[in-house]
């Protein structure tokens, strides 16, 4: 990875834990940034997760519970350092990273920022998620996120899932992070070809976007306290790079407000209405051959 400015997300936000209110409104914030400056977009989507920012280096030193005969943890510092070795293997070019956890170890995420060749105003995105409490499975899910702010799509199934109580998970990791990362490439082209299909869909009749954006919320995709605020980001977006007509932009106002206020599911959270935004676009406007 090049390295260049970066500029700490302290200076825009303060730690965010589980508890309280407002845990996403320093993450947002930080999509008021602009990126010829390099700030690390990539830690803005983890404030979400209600994680503390964590450089790579200081991964080794989180805290870790020793195993038992019926759970058996994964370290942090291998996951990221497999997970490296595994993307460089498969010719992957790393632009970007964040990771986050709790400050007892016991959750940690982790987001990769990847080159897209078909695509450059975004960069595809390997996520990581990993404990020691037993409230989740060790998991990778992959994504997008546009460069300018933290509208964080996890666009499709897990590729990585396997429970900490299995007794040859650490054993097996290597091959079965090769094996996830090897998916990527032909599902990226995949996700290409969905946004490509979406730009090229007009949506600019008001009754087609009020029709679209009810359904998302009868769907869950978004609540309904929330249509107004995607029809009025629609038609007038926080970011001139998102105005337009099409259904593309039409995406970027949905995803502007259903990533929701955070937590420790939220990766899960964001993986499970991106699925459900895009199974509804795909019913009106399906992609060929996907």
């Amino acid at each position: 990875m090049t390295p260049g400015k970066r500029i700490n997300p302290a200076r825009f936000s303060p730690p965010v834990h589980d508890t309280g209110a407002g845990k996403s409104a320093g993450a947002n914030r930080i999509c008021s940034v602009l990126n010829q400056i390099n700030i690390n977009i990539m830690t803005g989507l983890l404030l979400h997760c209600g994680a503390e920012a964590i450089e790579r280096d200081a991964i080794k030193n989180l805290p870790m519970k020793r195993g038992t005969k019926t759970h058996h943890p994964v370290s942090n510092e291998r996951l990221v350092n497999l997970t490296h070795n595994a993307l460089n293997h498969h010719g992957f070019r790393i632009l970007d990273e964040a990771y986050g956890a709790k400050p007892d170890g016991s959750r940690f995420f982790g987001l990769i920022g990847l080159e897209s060749k078909l695509d450059p105003s975004f960069q595809n995105v390997f996520g990581l998620r990993n404990c020691d409490d037993k409230k989740f499975i060790l998991s990778g899910i992959h994504g997008i996120a546009p460069f300018i702010c933290d509208n964080l799509q996890m666009t499709g199934d897990i590729i990585l899932s396997r429970k900490h109580n299995s007794p040859k998970i650490n054993d097996e990791l290597p091959e079965m992070l090769n094996d996830a990362v090897a998916k990527l490439g032909e599902t990226f082209g995949r996700q290409h070809a969905r946004i490509e299909r979406y730009k090229s869909v007009n949506l600019s009749s008001q009754i087609l976007q009020h029709d679209l954006t009810v359904r998302l919320a009868e769907r869950g995709a978004i609540n309904y306290r929330q249509i107004p605020k995607v029809l009025g980001e629609f038609r007038a977006p926080r970011h001139d790079e998102f105005k337009g007509d099409s259904l593309w932009h039409f995406m970027q106002a949905v995803t502007e407000h259903s990533k929701g206020r955070g937590g420790v599911n939220h990766l899960e959270t964001l993986r499970h209405r991106t699925q459900l935004m895009h199974s509804i676009f795909a019913a009106d406007y399906p992609v060929e051959n996907n």
